[in-house]
């Protein structure tokens, strides 16, 4: 397996990863006399993802690792940097015979650090009208898209 330490019987064990110990992503500080985004939809808690794609990002490596980025420059520029499809989910790590393990994508692991930032309603219209990159602009879009119920979608076309 290419692991260093071996367990009992000698089989070769999984260093462990001690990211879980770190704390809950947060929103942004100085966010007083800010207009926030509302957050609203059918169900708020899990900013209206999927249970099950919700609980794969908070469970993902990857989303952990974002906690250390602590501005909404740094995400943007991860978005820049790392987005380079926009699906849910992603075809990565361990494959059966069958099928392959499915584990959420890049995007939508930002999405939801985005999310627990509590954007202001000028960093979502900065999104939307990104002039770089497709892909931000894309972000900002799932970003009101799940964030809102339809009707309030129409305020920011």
């Amino acid at each position: 397996m290419g692991f260093a330490d071996t367990g009992k019987l000698g089989v070769a064990v999984r260093p462990r990863v001690y990211s879980d110990r770190l704390p809950k992503n947060v929103a942004q500080p100085d966010l007083e006399g800010k207009t926030l985004f509302a957050i609203g939809g059918v169900n708020p808690d899990l900013f209206n993802l999927d249970a099950v794609l919700h609980a794969k990002i908070t469970q993902s490596e990857y989303f952990k690792c974002l906690y250390v980025f602590k501005t909404f420059e740094k995400i943007v520029d991860l978005i820049y940097e790392k987005v380079s499809y926009v699906e849910p989910f992603t075809h990565r790590g361990a494959s059966t015979k069958r099928s392959l393990q499915k584990q959420p994508s890049s995007a939508f692991c930002l999405l939801l650090k985005l999310f627990h930032f509590r954007l202001t309603e000028d960093q979502v219209r900065e999104l939307l009208d990104h002039p770089d990159s497709t892909y931000l602009r894309i972000m900002g879009m799932l970003y009101v898209r799940y964030g809102t119920s339809p009707p309030g979608v129409a305020r920011f076309e």
